[in-house]
C-alpha cells in the first residue's frame, strides 16, 4: 500500500471522521491495517452499493433477471475489491448475504419504480477531488448520487441498517458530517449549494434460517415477507439543510482539518479515545491491537481508501 501524504491524497470524510473518533485508530489504518474477518452487516452494505450503481446507472426498471445479474456482477467486483483473499467465514457470511439481496432488492427496485425515467441525476457513484477550506488539502470521496429537482440540486445518500431510530436519524440528518462534507463537495463542483439531502434505506432483514430450511426455502419466506411490508423495509427521508448549518459545516470543518494536518505533521500527540472501543454496534475494529497487540488478526490491505478503488 502506498504511504500516505497528505498533499498528495488529500482527506476523506471517513478518514476525519475516524481522526474525531480516535487518533490512535486513525493511525493504526494509516499503516494500512484492516480486520480479517469482516461483518454480514458491512458485506451486505458493500454489495448492495455496488448493485444499485449497476442497475440505476441503467436508466431503466430493471426486470427480474437483469437484477439478478447485477447481483452476480456486485459479487465478483466485491471478491476482487477483498483482493481474492476471503476466509471460510466471509464466504459463509457471503452465501447468505447474497441470499439476503436476492430477497429484498427485486422489491426495491420495484417500489422504487418512480425513479427510473424521472430522476434527473447529476452524477452516480461519482469520484470527487476538490479544494477544502485550507489552501493545499484536498477532499476526496465517493457520491452514491446527486439529482435535479427543477434548478434544484440534492444529494442521495444510500444507507443499509438493520435498526432504524426514526426520530433521531432525522433529527440529526441536517448536519450529519458526510452528508455535509459531500454537500460542499457539490458545491465546489457545481457552483450551487444542494437543497438538502434524500437518504434512502434499506433495511437488513433480520430473519434468521430455521433448523432443516433449504436456503431457497428461507429466501422465499423473507421475500414474502418484505412483499408484505414494503414500507418497514424501504424508507425515504427528505431533509432540507438550511444556510445556518452549511456555514456551520465550513467553520467546523476547517478546524478539523488543520487539527489533522497539525497530528500528520506530529505537532500533536496520538493517543487513544477509550470512550470509543465500544461503539454503538459493536467494539472498535482494532480493539484487539489496543488490548493485547493480536496483530495476527488483520492483514495490509491493498489500496489507502479502499472505498476509491473501484
Amino acid at each position: 500500500m502506498e504511504k500516505y501524504d497528505l498533499k498528495k491524497h488529500g482527506v476523506s470524510q471517513g478518514l476525519l471522521s475516524m481522526f474525531m473518533r480516535c487518533r490512535q485508530e486513525t493511525a493504526l489504518w494509516m499503516q494500512g491495517l484492516e480486520p480479517l474477518r469482516t461483518t454480514q452487516g458491512l458485506q451486505f452494505g458493500t454489495v448492495a452499493h455496488i448493485l444499485l450503481e449497476k442497475i440505476y446507472s441503467k436508466a431503466h426498471q430493471p426486470s427480474r433477471d437483469e437484477i439478478f445479474k447485477a447481483m452476480e456482477s456486485a459479487e465478483h467486483l466485491y471478491l476482487k475489491e477483498r483482493g481474492g483473499r476471503i476466509s471460510a467465514e466471509e464466504e459463509e457470511f457471503l452465501q447468505m448475504t447474497m441470499v439476503l439481496l436476492e430477497s429484498v432488492m427485486p422489491s426495491y427496485f420495484v417500489h422504487h419504480k418512480k425513479d427510473f425515467g424521472k430522476v434527473k441525476w447529476a452524477e452516480l457513484e461519482q469520484k470527487f477531488k476538490v479544494a477544502s477550506p485550507i489552501d493545499g488539502i484536498d477532499m476526496v470521496g465517493r457520491i452514491d448520487g446527486a439529482f435535479w429537482i427543477g434548478k434544484e440540486l440534492w444529494l442521495r445518500e444510500n444507507k443499509t441498517k438493520s435498526r432504524i431510530e426514526e426520530d433521531i436519524l432525522t433529527d440529526s440528518l441536517t448536519f450529519d458530517f458526510q452528508n455535509s462534507f459531500y454537500n460542499y463537495a457539490l458545491y465546489q463542483k457545481y457552483c450551487a449549494w444542494p437543497k438538502g439531502v434524500l437518504y434512502d434505506i434499506t433495511r437488513r432483514p433480520g430473519e434468521k434460517q430455521k433448523q432443516g430450511e433449504s436456503l431457497v426455502q428461507f429466501r422465499r419466506r423473507v421475500e414474502e415477507r418484505v412483499q408484505s411490508e414494503p414500507e418497514h423495509y424501504f424508507l425515504r427521508y427528505e431533509i432540507s439543510i438550511p444556510k445556518v448549518e452549511r456555514e456551520r459545516f465550513i467553520m467546523e470543518v476547517t478546524h478539523i482539518i488543520k487539527e489533522f494536518r497539525d497530528w500528520v505533521e506530529g505537532i500533536l500527540p496520538t493517543y487513544r479515545n477509550t470512550s470509543s472501543c465500544i461503539q454503538r454496534f459493536g467494539p472498535c475494529r482494532f480493539l484487539p491491537v489496543c488490548a493485547n497487540n493480536e496483530m495476527n488478526l488483520y492483514r495490509k490491505r491493498e489500496e489507502l481508501f479502499p472505498e476509491l478503488a473501484r
